[in-house]
């Protein structure tokens, strides 16, 4: 039932290819919003019984929290937004999960491990989900993502510079912005607007986006108050750059391993190691050599929708799950 994400930026597209990789594992029907069996208004209960009577599983659509899941049907749903859905007015961590323990979801499938940055726990969302709750970190597609032949920049920062959730990135750029007159560095702002706003094709990003990752030595940025750990790090890892990132919730588990896989910085220390790894080239390539390595081992759409297919099966027999990712890497 989600919305058909491939003409669009960031998390929608990234969605798509990972459905598209499940698909080729399972039998699947999509009727989210620009699909062509979908039916706009149709009850959930109805494009059920319209398409896929005998369903296993029916992953419910975004903004869909008000609405009571039929209790003869197993509907999940997928979540990035741990620290509040403001479409809704909420701002907490509890706030969102009392929206999801009250409308019958079977099961929830969590991009990110836990949260930072809140009043809440960082587990918050292990004990107080009511639903059975599986890590599904995000993954890549790697003939989008992968290293060119040849190099353009030395340095590369895309994303947003909101200091109230990413307290690194506009110094980043900044340094970035003086080291230009030195070194081949792109810069760029991540497109602005709600999610379903931004299209593809007007802002850098989709095949343009892979493009300067994939002619990029190094990507670096902020992962976060809320230590997500982000598309960007797939993103790069599966593009060839040495990644230089705050260390996300979970990172461990995702084979993110400071000095072999990334580089982990921190307010203290990333304007030295910035400065280091672009003096520095053969320490950076080979840590980006290995973190390609391991990114195509582990976090392809491919190797995501097996585990995730895995959690399925596991969903309709088990009784409540810890959210774990501990065999994500």
């Amino acid at each position: 039932m989600t919305r058909k994400g491939e003409a669009y930026v960031g998390a929608p597209s990234t969605r798509h290819g990972f459905e598209q990789a499940v698909n080729q594992i399972t039998h699947s029907v999509f009727a989210g919003e620009e699909w062509p069996l979908h039916i706009p208004n149709e009850r959930l209960e109805d494009t059920v019984e319209r398409l896929m009577p005998d369903v296993d599983w029916v992953i419910d659509k975004d903004l869909n929290l008000h609405v009571k899941k039929p209790v003869d049907l197993n509907v999940a749903h997928f979540i990035s937004d741990l620290h509040g859905k403001h479409h809704y007015g909420v701002t907490t961590p509890g706030g969102h999960i009392d929206l999801l323990n009250r409308v019958g979801y079977r099961t929830i499938f969590l991009r990110y491990p836990e949260i930072h940055g809140t009043s809440s726990p960082s587990n918050v969302y292990k004990y107080a989900l009511k639903p059975n709750g599986y890590w599904v970190p995000w993954s890549f597609d790697p003939k989008r993502f992968h290293p060119h032949r040849t190099s353009r920049y030395e340095a590369t920062f895309i994303g947003s510079t909101n200091n109230s959730v990413y307290p690194l990135r506009a110094q980043i750029r900044a340094e970035l912005e003086k080291l230009g007159e030195t070194h081949k560095v792109f810069l760029a702002e991540s497109p602005r607007g709600r999610t379903f706003e931004r299209r593809i094709a007007d802002h850098l990003a989709g095949n343009r986006y892979a493009e300067v990752l994939g002619q990029s030595n190094m990507f670096i940025f902020d992962c976060s108050k809320y230590r997500y750990p982000l598309q960007k790090f797939f993103e790069g890892l599966g593009s060839g750059c040495l990644v230089m990132a705050t260390k996300p919730g979970g990172a461990e588990a995702l084979g993110l391993i400071d000095g072999k896989t990334y580089v982990e910085i921190n307010p203290v220390n990333w304007r030295d190691k910035l400065h280091y790894y672009l003096e520095n080239l053969g320490a950076a390539r080979k840590i980006a050599n290995s973190g390609h390595k391991m990114a195509l081992k582990y976090h392809t759409h491919d190797v995501r929708a097996k585990q995730f297919v895995r959690y399925l099966k596991l969903g309709l027999n088990s009784p409540k799950q810890t959210i774990t990712g501990d065999d994500v890497a």
